[in-house]
């Protein structure tokens, strides 16, 4: 069995569930009735989650403060009303507290959404303990990455990092971008993606990465990794709130 050790902020996603037909009178907005609420692991939790739901043993290192990201959806159409996040900052880990073993995992997930948990120092102190490194970040990208093995971006990710990229050559082969339904991009290779029609696409960025590093530990290869992970993610798009992948 495959060993993951998984590095950075979690949260509970909550999603509240109803309707609404009418507008405020006091304003624009609408008024919403709830009718029941579900709660997730997100985040870092949701990529370790992911991970272990596919036969994966997982380690996890992240924050102990709490951070609430809750969702208000038509329960009928899945629409988003409207997000309100708490807890938004969290306490620098020490990088000093790594495990001893931290070389012998099968690789390392860092699941950044830069909050707090983990610096740019860090972030590169931590790739040069293995030999896998995957990285998912909001960070902006530089000489930090060097030693990263993968760096997953989104679209707007990768837009607001077209500096650094151009700045640096060595970026473009580390760089998986996922964009949505136009599917995956990495060293100009286009993988589609498997569906154009999502319900919910929480959590899908968590869910892919986890994938990729799962099916990469296994096969070594790139191409079959990402065709997994959009699988994956295709899946998991499909249903209402976090959900994880199981084959």
């Amino acid at each position: 069995m495959s060993k993951v050790l998984v590095i950075g902020e979690n949260c509970i996603d909550v999603f509240v569930y109803g309707f609404s037909e009418r507008k405020s009178p006091e304003g624009d907005g609408p008024v919403f009735v709830p009718k029941r609420e579900v709660f997730n692991d997100g985040m870092a939790y949701n990529s370790a989650n992911n991970l272990s739901s596919q036969g994966v043993d997982v380690d996890i290192i992240s924050n102990t403060e709490e951070i609430t990201k809750t969702r208000y959806v038509d329960a009928d159409t899945n629409k988003l009303f409207l997000r309100v996040d708490e807890g938004d900052k969290v306490e620098r880990y020490n990088v000093e507290n790594l495990p001893d073993n931290i070389g012998e995992y099968d690789a390392i997930l860092i699941s950044d959404y830069n909050k707090g948990f983990l610096t740019e120092e860090d972030i590169q102190h931590i790739s040069q303990k293995n030999d896998l490194v995957i990285v998912d970040t909001k960070k902006k990208l530089g000489e930090w990455c060097k030693d990263i093995t993968f760096i997953k971006l989104n679209r707007r990710e990768y837009k607001n990092n077209l500096q650094p990229i151009l700045y640096h050559e060595w970026l473009k082969d580390k760089l998986i971008i996922t964009l949505d339904k136009d599917g995956v991009i990495h060293q100009e290779v286009r993988y589609p993606a498997e569906t154009e029609e999502p319900l919910d696409i929480c959590g899908a960025g968590d869910t892919f990465i986890a994938s990729f590093t799962r099916k990469f530990i296994e096969t070594k290869d790139v191409s079959q990794s990402i065709v997994h992970a959009n699988h994956a993610a295709g899946q998991v798009i499909q249903k209402r709130g976090v959900t994880v992948y199981t084959e």
